[in-house]
């Protein structure tokens, strides 16, 4: 596991402090240690000994010259207000307390997301390959962000750090885990005018459950002018920053050329059908298209769920997802391992095909 950011907090005015507290916790519990010091014996104590902090948040009552006496990358000093002219540290950046605090946690996931970006805390990231694999099918409703999910987190069992990304304008990925922690806005404009702050912007915008993912945005995708083609850049930023060992793309059903473009930015494409006359006739005509499909390494898994008989050959899949009362379960189906394995497999023997 890579090393966590800390961040600390220094503050007397506790009514402040449980202004934001709740929030505070409920934001950077899962990726940061927080430390909220509050009483005057127990900060002296806490800096008694040597200190690194990634993030210092201090009150101008408790900022001092013994603050030097520690390594800390980053402090905001909580001022009443901006002194014009005021003398101060190169890592120190002053800010006003009383700031709206949706401001003041941006400023610390900035800052969180520059660390990030420097990669100081991440030895792998070196010597890391970042892999895509692109979940598609021309069938819609069968299962695409089901196998998304099932092997995104298998691939995390397998101590694979991954990020999962729904590319589909309906973000279907998110329903499964009734997400209503939304992207922010302006998001959707880094990613259709990607700049120098596009990776910081994605890096605050990734949640976690049992594996990583980009946060749906609270509108379909498209009313936001991001559309399939804009997934093409961020691909390539992902891949050069060599944060995730895989980037699981779940592209949706639409059969164009935004889709094909995706799959050729991928290292494996993974397609999802059924075991029915309908599926079989999408997947045959599809199959056969060599200007739809690029020339990948390429998986099919039959989704048993709506069945009706008719079959590809043993040889023609990869695996069978059997039928299941309800997702949760199917999620734990050992074709999601057999799979992720698979995947793994294929550059152990050359990590830099």
């Amino acid at each position: 596991m890579n090393k966590k950011h800390n961040l600390v907090i220094i503050d007397t005015d506790y009514e402040y402090v449980k202004s934001i507290e709740e929030d505070l916790i409920r934001r950077y519990a899962d990726s940061v240690d927080v430390q909220i010091l509050t009483d005057q014996s127990y900060i002296d104590e806490f800096f008694s000994v040597k200190r690194e902090i990634d993030v210092l948040l201090v009150d101008q009552n408790n900022y001092g010259e013994y603050l030097s006496e520690h390594a800390i990358r980053q402090t905001f000093l909580m001022i009443p207000e901006i002194a014009i002219g005021q003398t101060i540290p190169a890592n120190v950046r002053p800010m006003v307390k009383y700031l709206p605090k949706e401001e003041v946690f941006r400023a610390i996931s900035d800052t969180f997301a520059r660390f990030d970006s420097e990669g100081s805390l991440d030895p792998e990231r070196e010597t890391r390959v970042t892999r895509v694999i692109a979940v598609f099918s021309p069938i819609g409703g069968c299962g695409k962000s089901l196998v998304s999910i099932g092997l995104a987190r298998k691939l995390t069992k397998l101590d694979k750090k991954v990020l999962l990304v729904g590319c589909d304008d309906v973000q279907s990925f998110a329903a499964y885990y009734d997400v209503h922690d939304f992207a922010e806005d302006r998001l959707a404009q880094k990613l259709r005018e990607p700049d120098e702050d596009t990776y910081w912007i994605v890096m605050q915008n990734i949640g976690s459950n049992e594996f990583h993912y980009l946060k749906p945005f609270s509108r379909v995708p498209h009313a936001l002018g991001v559309g399939r083609t804009q997934w093409g850049p961020f691909i390539t930023m992902m891949r050069e920053k060599k944060d995730y060992d895989y980037i699981v793309l779940d592209i949706g059903s639409r059969v164009d050329e935004a889709s094909r473009a995706l799959m050729d930015r991928s290292d494996v494409v993974v397609m999802v059908t059924e075991p029915n006359v309908m599926a079989t006739r999408k997947m045959l005509r599809i199959s056969g298209d060599s200007d739809m499909l690029p020339a990948k390494k390429c998986y099919i898994i039959s989704n048993q769920y709506h069945s009706d008989g008719m079959r590809f050959s043993e040889d023609a899949i990869f695996d069978q997802l059997s039928a299941y009362v309800s997702w949760h379960s199917a999620l734990e189906d050992p074709v999601f391992y057999r799979l992720a394995l698979s995947i793994t497999e294929m550059w152990k023997k050359d990590p830099e095909k």
